[in-house]
């Protein structure tokens, strides 16, 4: 009984701790941004995704009736805050959202519902390419070798090497569609064909990865496909060892035992990294955790 009565008194204080991070609300005017942000290396931009009706209302005008329902922005630094975000310029026509940067921040990777070259439409995500020139960004190309018009291919990360991972889906079973990761090269704006990331290709969802700067280590979601994603998503972090992969940890400084955590970036110095879980985006210094995960990850 003594013992139960502990359990019951460690599992009620756990829950009543304070979670880790603080709210990230880089603007006043009530922008809501959608799953992660993304900075440019030299942390002077941030990308984001943005419902358009909001962003209408803050600027005080009706939104176009042919307006998709979220699109991507950028926003700049501006001393210790952040500039009003401003429609990228190959967007506005058609749902696209989660951006993610090369390290170099010469080209980026999103989602989107765009029609596919061959005039297609779908209502799942594809992944579109486009490259930053001397004028400005040029117009994104699809990305043939990976996506298939019958399924989702989407949240991608990108490494030094251009090594590119990426959410899929696999099979279907009782608990509904396996998403796994998998991985291609992209060279100049074709990908190759893409085969499993083995890190996180399990009988468990997976997805949403995020490439550290120098290709060193990966963190994903995972979630347990018997449970709702909502109340099991966690984040995992995998390190690279010569031409391998080391076993997933959770990162259990950071995870809400009681709702999901996903959508990282980690930018700055020092580094700190965002992430989403319930009530929104939060960030915190992204260093001791990564000692502390390392050292996990080596006993």
């Amino acid at each position: 009984m003594i013992r139960v009565v502990a359990a019951l008194l460690i599992s009620v204080l756990a829950q009543s701790s304070p979670l880790p991070g603080t709210p990230f609300q880089p603007w006043r005017e009530g922008y809501r941004t959608i799953n992660a942000v993304e900075f440019s290396p030299d942390g002077q931009s941030m990308f984001i995704a943005l419902e358009t009706a909001r962003v209408a209302k803050i600027e005080g005008r009706e939104p176009a009736a042919s307006a998709p329902e979220i699109a991507l922005y950028e926003s700049r630094r501006e001393g210790d805050g952040w500039s009003r975000p401003r429609l990228l310029p190959f967007a506005g026509a058609y749902k696209d959202y989660e951006a993610s940067l090369s390290p170099d921040g010469r080209w980026m990777v999103f989602n989107s519902w765009r029609p596919a070259p061959d005039g297609r439409t779908s209502q799942k995500n594809n992944l579109w390419l486009a490259r930053r020139t001397a004028t400005g960004w040029a117009e994104p190309v699809y990305l043939s070798a990976i996506n298939r018009h019958e399924s989702e291919e989407s949240y991608a990360a990108i490494a030094p090497d251009g090594v590119m991972l990426f959410l899929g889906e696999g099979a279907t079973d009782a608990f509904g569609v396996d998403y796994n990761l998998y991985q291609t090269r992209i060279t100049g704006d074709a990908a190759s064909p893409p085969s499993p990331f083995p890190p996180a290709s399990t009988a468990a969802g997976e997805g949403d990865p995020w490439f550290a700067r120098d290709g060193s280590y990966v963190i994903f979601t995972r979630w347990d496909r018997a449970k709702s994603w909502e109340t099991d998503a966690e984040l995992f972090i995998t390190f690279k060892s010569g031409d391998r992969w080391t076993t997933p940890i959770a990162l259990s400084e950071l995870n809400d035992p009681t709702g999901p955590d996903y959508a990282v970036s980690i930018a700055g110095s020092p580094e700190r990294i965002y992430w989403k879980r319930r009530g929104g985006t939060f960030s915190t210094e992204w260093s001791p955790i990564l000692k502390a995960v390392q050292a996990r990850a080596r006993d």
